[in-house]
């Protein structure tokens, strides 16, 4: 069924961002999680060009899976006033 493959794509999206960031990068975001809603939420502190590059990567990721599956995938963006 189309939900089950759009959440565990999105799982593996969202694992790959955090394993960026902790592994790759050694930034701790912080982060919110809604599991009923299926809402996650994460906030750099300090963004730089490293953490936009591995954002957009994972964003893309996401934004080709909400136009496959558009009717169990919405994808909303907090924009900040940080300049990088």
């Amino acid at each position: 069924e189309g939900s089950d493959i759009v959440c565990a794509g999105v799982s593996v999206l969202m694992q790959t961002l955090e394993i960026g960031f902790s592994d790759v990068l050694a930034i701790s975001p912080l982060s919110s999680v809604d599991e009923r809603r299926g809402y996650l939420s994460l906030e750099v502190p300090h963004a730089d060009e490293r953490t936009e590059i591995l954002f957009q990567t994972i964003i893309g990721g996401l934004r080709a899976m909400e136009e496959s599956y558009p009717a169990y995938l919405e994808i909303l963006e907090a924009e900040s006033d940080e300049k990088i």
